[in-house]
């Protein structure tokens, strides 16, 4: 009987040094966010889910929500963002148009008990 790939991918990390920079990224993983990237359009047959198991695992942190596969991008000033990051409060942004498809997205997240990445990005200002 052949062994699973994320079986043969767990044995290969739990025999070499890699199991310390797990162990190290777990450590790490309470104190800061950590972001696992590939090239592979498939999460569920790529190292990358395993390692990311491997490290919540190791922190003893829970099972992830599935990620929604979409995401909310916006455009903030990095005024906004730097007052709601030392607001103690909730932040609330409010638009000047209705945010029908955003709204739709999160639903669709809550719904499905999916997490949504609403990302909000500074505008890039050039000086000529």
């Amino acid at each position: 009987m052949t062994l699973s790939w994320s079986k043969r991918y767990r044995g290969e990390i739990g025999k070499t040094d890699a199991r310390q920079t797990i162990q190290l990224l777990a450590e790490m993983a309470h104190r800061t966010p950590i972001s696992i990237g590939c090239y592979c359009g498939n999460e569920s047959r790529c190292h990358r889910s395993v390692l990311r198991s491997l490290i919540r695992e190791g922190a003893g942190l829970l099972p992830e929500l599935p990620l929604s596969e979409f995401c909310i991008y916006t455009i903030r000033h990095r005024d906004d963002l730097s007052d709601a990051f030392e607001s103690v409060e909730p932040t609330v942004w409010e638009e000047g148009r209705a945010w029908t498809q955003g709204r739709s997205l999160l639903d669709a997240a809550q719904r499905d008990n999916t997490r949504l990445p609403i990302i909000l990005r500074m505008p890039l200002i050039l000086r000529v």
